[in-house]
């Protein structure tokens, strides 16, 4: 059965998505909800032109985000927040931060009364943790000092300039990082369109060589220190460098060895990291390295060579000649009236450490060497249609506080990985409740190429729902701790260029227990840079126990789950398609693994952290309670039920986990199963597939809801426009026309096009109404804005009117002279010359307003957090 239980009903689908939508407060293009619904909300303006001496409105903006705090800081403590709480409205531009934009406790806003800063409709808003270089300061590289040791073939083409010129002191060096290391800054790195360049490197980007005949491995900081380092300086073991043979006599044209780096998997490939060359020995071909690699180095691993100034040789390469602060650049397009971004801020370019009810929307988090945004504590934060890119950190990292979400962004190119979700309390049980869903992350992990997921979940009771993630080296989803939800994220094009290690991964904890893994699409994992084909879908590593993963569908993936010797693991309801191997439960505990799970081992330790046999974890998870006197090494209770492999390999399942668990109504097939669109990726089971006949008790699998990659892109309502933002839920239960409408589903839930100011036109929006509902409360505006005197409203508000719909002119409905019915309704706003505004519901004018000169936006949806949404539809949206 699909789980069920009141803790899992908390975090149901339609239950998170209706809490969720409802505190978002602010769509990118629509002023904030709660803005928009309190007339006496305060609006503060900023601009990047403007001046701290200003007066904050939109005619004279402030400069800084500093200022505009200031004001509220001040505000709240001669007077309170307004009813409607602050919004501070970010004008187009790059605000280039040389510190934290930091938000404590006195910077919270309050349960209706939030605090958003936002980025003004239409506007592109950018925190920019670097310097934006102007192309036009960058001339032709010179022969002095580095430039002596460019390649003539590419001299010409590449371009320099002086930084301190420019502004910039310090560009910070290069550390020690990767797998088994403590986080250190990353470098500074440079953006042109768009996209991070490469430092120069060879082999160029997308190849290594390997390493020949190891002749001293160097330390072995792993076996030394028991496990990976966590603080720097780092343990004199890293001191204890490696020597091999390399097999391309490359590093031998070099001047100098400097400053020179490589970047690899030094032992296993599922573990990276970088070391500075000490010394290149020609007549031996052997490099020698300062530093140890976490696990040392052996034979035939992949690595490359970087940041060497002759390796200057491909578009879109550069070198950071740090010594006298010039940048060289091989640009992949001519500078001239570009720009080009160069990230220096190594700390978060957001801090949010004890404020609550803060939302930023619509701004983009980019150009840094650190994360795009923390927030260490406080609740009820949000950062919701935003963008997060071109980061060395994390996109954002949630670390405590509840009630926090990262919500319908986009989360891209950055170091590390993409959203951290933390919080809550272990010994205790307490649910954080925070959250990253319906965002888009990919072409993460780029620094940092393991173990940097695109969601990571930690601590007790968080959230990845409805996420798409693709491209990237390593791991889509990893979690730690407990009682979390990961449901309805499609996952592909990930474990691209490592092995051993999963596209939703976690590994060697009894007590990370709790998990639940529903309606996940999984699907095209590995791929041609990929070592092997030992790259899983779903993969509880080294015993992990405990864990719920029902009702997913895999397909194209090399081994669609890997159970490494767990138990009590449920793994049901799932659909496997077209994997060489479907599934593999084995009895590590008994072999390889036994020293894990052994009498005070590993395991055992991190076990009895945690208060297991007390009264409130032993009702959560029962079967912890003996399990140390219950041969806890052998893959016991386990159930592998009702599951689905098609053109795959059956299970494999070790005998000690098939004799102590449920192995159960298993189909392996070739069968066609009729799904509704295979060849348009739409793999929902008809009613009539034979699955429901050959495995009693298969329950149907949301798929719709499960992929974005393969859907056919959302029809904009039929407008022929485009622009649309906001929260959009296509539906195909309620359609005017084309092939679906737009549903609210919840309080607070704008979706907005805005477009240029016309003076005249007439705005038409087709609305389905169930006349029955009389607890609802939705509008289609059409105007200048949604604020006070500003609303241009039809809709339905049954706090005025039950039975008849409702105008709004203002800043109050009235209720018109045409009743509801059960059906669709044509709503209409015709702008004529004269600022006369005539309002008609069906063709019955209800409402005229002479001074009404022009719109520039058309929403739709429930800006009151009130409870009243209903059955409700919008289409057919359009503009004569």
């Amino acid at each position: 059965m699909i789980p069920a239980s009141p803790a899992l009903r908390r975090t149901a689908p339609l239950a998170i998505a209706a809490a969720l939508v409802a505190s978002v407060i602010s769509p990118i293009s629509a002023p904030p909800a709660a803005y928009a619904a309190a007339d006496s909300a305060l609006e503060i303006f900023v601009s990047p032109e403007g001046s701290n001496g200003g007066a904050g409105s939109e005619a004279s903006p402030y400069r800084t985000l500093e200022k505009a705090r200031a004001v509220i800081r001040s505000m709240k403590a001669s007077q309170g927040l307004p009813d409607g709480g602050v919004t501070v409205t970010l004008r187009e531009g790059d605000y280039e931060r040389d510190t934290s934009f930091e938000l404590a406790k006195q910077d919270s806003g309050e349960e209706g009364a939030p605090i958003v800063y936002r980025a003004y409709p239409g506007e592109d808003v950018r925190l920019h943790g670097g310097r934006v270089l102007d192309g036009d300061d960058f001339t032709p590289a010179g022969t002095d000092g580095v430039g002596a040791r460019l390649s003539d073939s590419v001299r010409s083409s590449v371009m320099q300039i002086d930084l301190g010129a420019a502004g910039v002191g310090d560009l910070g060096g290069i550390l020690q990082t990767g797998y088994g290391l403590p986080p250190g800054d990353e470098p500074a790195e440079i953006f042109f369109d768009g996209a991070p360049m490469t430092v120069a490197r060879f082999p160029n980007a997308g190849s290594f060589v390997k390493t020949g005949t190891v002749s001293d491995p160097g330390g072995n900081p792993r076996q030394v220190l028991g496990g990976n380092a966590t603080s720097r300086p780092l343990d004199p073991v890293y001191d204890d460098g490696a020597t091999f043979r390399y097999a391309d006599e490359r590093p031998e044209t070099w001047a100098s060895t400097e400053g020179a780096w490589m970047y690899g998997y030094w032992y296993w490939d599922w573990a990276d990291g970088n070391l500075p060359i000490d010394s290149i020995d020609a007549a031996t071909n052997q490099v020698s390295t300062k530093n140890a690699s976490h696990y040392t180095v052996r034979s035939n691993q992949r690595y490359y060579y970087y940041n060497v100034p002759e390796e200057l040789d491909a578009p879109g390469e550069y070198y950071l000649d740090r010594g006298a602060n010039v940048l060289y650049f091989l640009p992949p397009a001519p500078l001239a009236g570009t720009t080009v971004d160069l990230s220096l801020l190594t700390e978060p370019i957001v801090q949010i450490d004890g404020a609550s009810h803060v939302t930023f929307s619509g701004i983009g988090f980019e150009n840094s060497r650190g994360d795009g945004i923390r927030i260490a504590s406080g609740d009820h934060n949000r950062v919701v249609d935003s963008t997060l890119a071109n980061l060395g950190g994390w996109g954002a990292r949630i670390e405590g506080g509840v009630d926090n979400i990262v919500h319908r962004s986009e989360i891209t190119r950055t170091g590390h990985g993409g959203v951290f979700v933390g919080g809550g309390d272990r010994p205790t049980l307490t649910r954080a409740d925070n959250a990253a869903t319906e965002n888009t992350i990919h072409d993460f992990s780029r620094l940092a190429l393991t173990y940097n997921p695109g969601v990571m979940l930690s601590g007790v009771g968080n959230t990845a729902a409805d996420n798409h993630i693709f491209d990237a080296p390593h791991q889509a989803i990893a979690f730690e701790g407990n009682d979390h939800m990961i449901e309805y994220n499609d996952v592909h094009d990930v474990v691209q260029d490592t092995a051993d290690s999963g596209a939703i991964y976690t590994v060697r904890d009894w007590s990370w227990t709790g998990t639940v893994i529903r309606y996940n699409y999984i699907h095209d994992v590995g791929g041609a840079t990929a070592p092997g084909h030992d790259q899983e879908g779903i993969y509880l590593d080294d015993l992990t126990s405990g864990i719920t993963v029902v009702g997913n569908v895999l397909e194209n993936v090399p081994l669609a789950f890997l159970i490494g010797g767990g138990r009590s693991n449920t793994i049901e309801n799932n659909l496997v398609i077209n994997s060489s191997r479907g599934l593999s439960l084995d009895d590590r505990g008994t072999n390889w693994a036994a020293g894990h799970c052994a009498p005070n081992g590993g395991m055992q330790k991190s076990l009895e952290k945690m208060p297991y046999q007390q009264e409130l974890w032993a009702g959560r998870y029962p079967w912890l309670v003996g399990l140390l006197t219950d041969q806890p090494c052998i893959p016991k209770y386990n159930s592998v039920q009702r599951n689905v492999f098609k053109d795959s390999a059956a299970p494999s399942i070790a005998g000690s986990a098939a004799a102590n668990g449920t192995i159960a109504d298993n189909w392996v097939t070739t069968d066609d199963l009729r799904f509704v669109d295979e060849t348009g990726g739409d793999l929902t089971l008809s009613p009539d597939s034979p699955v429901f006949a050959k495995v009693p008790g298969f329950e149907p699998l949301p798929f719709e809801r499960m992929r974005k990659s393969t859907r056919e892109p959302l029809e904009p309502l039929d407008l022929g426009l485009t622009g649309w933002s906001g929260a959009g839920h296509p539906s195909t239960e309620q359609v005017h026309g084309g092939t679906s409408s737009h549903a609210v589903v919840a309080d607070r839930e704008i979706l907005t096009h805005t477009g240029e100011l016309r003076q005249e036109g007439t705005v038409t929006v087709w609305f389905w109404d169930d006349a029955s509902d009389t607890s609802m409360q939705v509008a289609a505006n059409a105007s200048t804005g949604d604020t006070g005197s500003l609303f241009r409203a039809l809709g339905v508000a049954t706090t005025t009117s039950t039975s008849h719909y409702v105008s709004r002119i203002g800043t109050s409905f009235v209720a018109t002279s045409v009743p509801r019915s059960t059906g669709w309704h044509r709503f209409e706003w015709v702008y004529g010359d004269g600022d006369a505004l005539e309002l008609r519901i069906d063709g019955t004018s209800v409402a005229t307003d002479a001074s009404s000169p022009a719109f520039d936006r058309i929403q739709l949806g429930d800006w009151w957090a009130d409870g009243r949404s209903g059955s409700v539809y919008f289409d057919d949206v359009s503009i004569d």
